[in-house]
């Protein structure tokens, strides 16, 4: 999820109307990759693998219906065909689709993909940053508390936090034993 943030963060905000054909290319290529990656990361966590071996972005939206609403498909579930089939004809036959239609493809796929990732695991895309991969649970609470001091404008509490959660990471690590905060 969060290489997928950083991808769509490169072309989310591009607000040409008219793109010329090299970034309208990029940012269909940008937004499919990102959209494989959310949905591969969706079907692992609930458990819902396509069948075969190679997996396409396509593939992904039977097994997650079937396993969490077998009733209906997936949420935009088109969009991403029409995606996948552009990025089809941008990526190998080099046809470059009508710039109105996708000038806003990362912003849109954005958006998407929030959703799902809020249906799905119940937290949004815009909430997945790098602190989740700290392992250390007293050390993440300091670092989030220092998130939402800073948020607050509380810039002394906001460093004291930090310095909390160094002081707890710097001393249960022994390769940095010694180090005081």
């Amino acid at each position: 999820l969060l290489l997928a943030k950083a991808l769509l963060d490169t072309i989310r905000f591009d607000v040409s109307a008219d793109p010329d054909n090299t970034t309208l290319g990029r940012m269909i290529i940008t937004a499919h990759d990102a959209a494989e990656l959310v949905i591969a990361a969706l079907a692992d966590h609930l458990g819902a693998q396509p069948a075969k071996d190679r997996h396409y972005v396509m593939d992904y939206f039977e097994p997650i219906k079937t396993k969490m609403h077998p009733e209906k498909d997936m949420f935009a579930k088109g969009y991403f065909s029409q995606l996948n089939r552009v990025r089809v004809d941008v990526k190998h036959l080099g046809i470059y689709p009508n710039p109105k239609d996708w000038a806003r493809a990362g912003e849109t796929v954005y958006g998407y993909l929030n959703k799902w990732c809020l249906d799905y695991v119940g937290v949004s895309l815009d909430g997945v940053d790098l602190s989740g991969l700290i392992k250390n649970e007293a050390v993440r609470r300091h670092y989030n508390n220092a998130r939402a001091l800073v948020e607050e404008r509380e810039y002394k509490e906001t460093l004291e936090e930090l310095a909390r959660g160094l002081h707890l990471l710097f001393s249960d690590n022994a390769a940095v034993r010694g180090m005081r905060v």
